[in-house]
């Protein structure tokens, strides 16, 4: 988004349009507004705006300096883009890192990942990190990367790294002809008609699906933007383009584009594609329009204010992203922490064009070398702190307490793998079998992610018993022979989740007997997202439907098992946090790794939050009743671990210097261990 600064060398440099300087400001603005949570739902697509504008004034600045030279000095052209934005990115990573240090929590991966993006911001590879580290843009994740802004400055600078020296290629190849544009030309359409058609059609493709580089983050799926931007520039002189009806319908038409994608595109849109045309195309109308100052686009955009703003555009960008995060940590859910921390942002960042952007456009000319000592020195600061923030998180700052607490929040799982979350990844139950020579009667642990927290206390039981152990287990996928499903799509609620069961049960017909620990969330019967198909039919998300579908399939399951000889026991769903929906159990929830790391190591993380059993059961007991009742009436056990949880009747957080809850849903591997004589206690004699 800073693409329309000065380039290295300008020996006839243009008049200043100032409208490109308020099609910026409408540019960042909008992205601004939708970060800040306000009704914007295509906000972000003034990114896609800043592309076409950097491929427009790059293409017209090297243009420039090969009609005056002949030639264009890439190496100078490189350096001085990198020193025209890097000092300002340093500064704002650098005080980034120091606020994560502070307030992030190091018992997630919110600190590494904030560490993982400033390196690759710093070295023009925060886009490929982004996606490896916090996966797609609209995903939660993402939106707790302070850095997560810096995709598209990465992607730009991409674009200045490799673009120059291509269409210079076009230019010496072209330059014994008469026409020396068509090089150019030809450079530009190579680069940019691949890059949009995967862009429309990539995703579509199976084998890049999965693939960054054809997704939200890749230069190859953005390189057409900037081409459109390219291009205009290199046929930019057409005299057509200067005639006053010409500019007038261009204008109003590209704004009209501009404007109607800010409400038509959402994050739910396939994004780069087919609707990323739309906001390109009022980009390259509006440029157009540029060509003539009298028409009434360009004289609005090049008014004072606006101008103004798009001088100050990418410092804003640089700091509006950080603010709204780390609000949102302190204050989380709260859409007027977000837009207030949006407004205060502006403070940063008109320090930054005034002490920073400024004093570096009237800076004498230094020699090449020097320069880039310059940068080296500017770059090593903040990457030597982001990789301190790596190295204390991941040692937990050198706090027993934190370590303990990491220790707590990291999931132990029994055997890599055999906890799958996609039907590509469910193994044969029979390469999960630990201790297989066993001498006991075998155990099996079936269920959900939250039978999967069990392992570490059955496995240990099982150990002690000499008994071999299989956890077989299956994300949000409860064992009841049926399926669940989303409520108003109708899609399964968890693909593969009824192939799962049907591996499951079928390897159980015919296992050695043993005991069969069932065991799940009672979240899908409580949340109205989730919709099952009631006894007559008829598709119901109503709390008392599928408590009773739940309860009809626990009791065909255990029926299916104790024929084939297995002993069942039910671990009923433990008391939890867990709300009817994600957004507030997000926004209620304070758990320790929702607390500061200042507030870990001074050991004041006293997280406001209601711990009482009493709460928990108003919501779950319904449950309860009937799983108990099914359970029992079947002959299976009942394993219930209320009073463990929830000793004394409060859910505290923190029982003995033992973390009990991993976060609303899950308890620990550690408070997982203290019940392994529960277990044991349960096996076949």
């Amino acid at each position: 988004m800073s693409a329309g600064l000065r380039p290295g060398v300008e020996p006839q440099r243009s008049t200043p349009r100032l409208d490109i300087q308020g099609l910026r400001a409408f540019a960042v603005i909008v992205v601004l507004a939708y970060h800040a949570g306000l009704p914007m739902s295509g906000g972000f697509v003034g990114v896609d705006v800043f592309f076409v504008i950097s491929g427009f004034v790059i293409t017209a600045a090297l243009a420039r300096e090969w009609k005056a030279t002949g030639t264009i000095r890439l190496g100078r052209f490189a350096l001085r883009r990198y020193w025209r934005l890097t000092p300002a990115l340093a500064v704002m990573v650098l005080v980034t890192v120091l606020l994560s240090g502070l307030l992030q929590s190091p018992l997630g991966s919110e600190q590494t990942t904030t560490s993982a993006t400033a390196i690759g911001a710093l070295l023009l590879a925060a886009n490929a990190v982004i996606a490896a580290t916090s996966g797609g843009y609209f995903d939660g994740p993402a939106e707790s990367n302070p850095l997560l802004h810096t995709w598209s400055l990465s992607v730009e600078e991409q674009f200045y790294l490799l673009f120059p020296g291509l269409i210079f290629t076009g230019w010496m190849l072209a330059r014994k002809r008469s026409r020396t544009w068509v090089g150019p030309l030809v450079v530009v359409l190579l680069i940019a008609i691949p890059s949009f058609l995967l862009a429309m059609y990539g995703p579509n493709i199976a084998s890049l699906a999965d693939n960054w580089l054809s997704g939200f983050y890749s230069p190859l799926t953005r390189a057409w933007e900037f081409g459109a931007g390219a291009l205009l520039a290199l046929i930019g002189p057409l005299a057509l383009f200067g005639k006053r009806y010409v500019a007038e319908t261009a204008g109003i038409l590209g704004a009209g584009m501009l404007l109607a994608s800010l409400f038509l595109i959402t994050a739910d849109t396939p994004f780069p594609g087919k609707w990323t045309l739309l906001p390109v195309a009022g980009t390259v109308l509006v440029l157009i329009a540029g060509n003539n100052t009298r028409a009434v686009v360009p004289r609005l955009l090049s008014m004072r204010g606006p101008a103004r703003i798009g001088d100050w555009s990418y410092s804003l960008y640089l700091w509006h992203w950080p603010f709204i995060v780390f609000a949102l940590t302190i204050w989380p859910a709260n859409v007027w922490a977000s837009v207030i921390a949006c407004v205060l942002s502006v403070i940063p960042a008109l320090c930054s064009y005034r002490f920073i952007e400024q004093p570096l456009r009237k800076l004498p000319r230094i020699s090449w070398p020097r320069l880039a000592r310059r940068m080296v020195v500017v770059t090593a600061v903040p990457l030597v702190l982001a990789l301190g923030l790596s190295a204390g998180s991941t040692h937990g700052w050198g706090s027993s307490n934190v370590q303990v607490l990491q220790a707590a929040n990291t999931v132990t799982g029994t055997v890599p793998g055999c906890f799958a979350q996609a039907p590509g990844a469910i193994r044969d139950p029979l390469t999960c079998v630990q201790n297989p020579a066993g001498t006991a009667d075998p155990v099996y642990l079936l269920g959900d992610s939250n039978a999967d927290m069990f392992s570490p206390g059955v496995k240990a039981a099982a150990e002690n018993a000499d008994a071999p152990f299989t956890a077989f287990t299956y994300s949000a996928c409860p064992v009841v022979g049926d399926q669940m499903y989303q409520t108003g799509s109708g899609a399964p609620s968890r693909e593969g989740c009824l192939q799962y069961q049907t591996a499951a049960l079928t390897w159980l017909d015919s296992a050695t007997p043993g005991t069969v620990f069932l065991g799940a969330s009672d979240y899908y019967l409580r949340t109205p997202e989730i919709t099952v198909t009631a006894a007559d039919g008829t598709q119901t998300n109503d709390e008392t439907a599928k408590i009773a579908w739940y309860a009809n399939g626990l009791g065909n399951v255990i029926d299916r098992l104790t024929r084939a000889g297995h002993e069942v026991v039910m671990i009923l769903p433990i008391p939890n946090y867990w709300l009817e929906d994600f957004p507030t159990t997000q926004a209620e929830w304070k758990g320790m790794e929702t607390c500061a790391n200042i507030s870990l190591l001074l050991g004041s993380c006293n997280p406001a939050m209601e711990t009482s059993l009493s709460s928990k059961a108003e919501r779950q007991q319904p449950t309860w009743d009937a799983m108990t009742a099914t359970t029992e009436e079947h002959g299976a056990t009942v394993l219930d671990f209320t009073d463990s949880v929830c000793s004394n009747g409060d859910c505290a957080l923190m029982q003995d210097g033992l973390a009990v809850f991993r976060d609303a849903n899950h308890i620990t591997p550690q408070a997982s261990l203290s019940l392994a004589d529960q277990f044991e206690a349960q096996f076949r004699q």
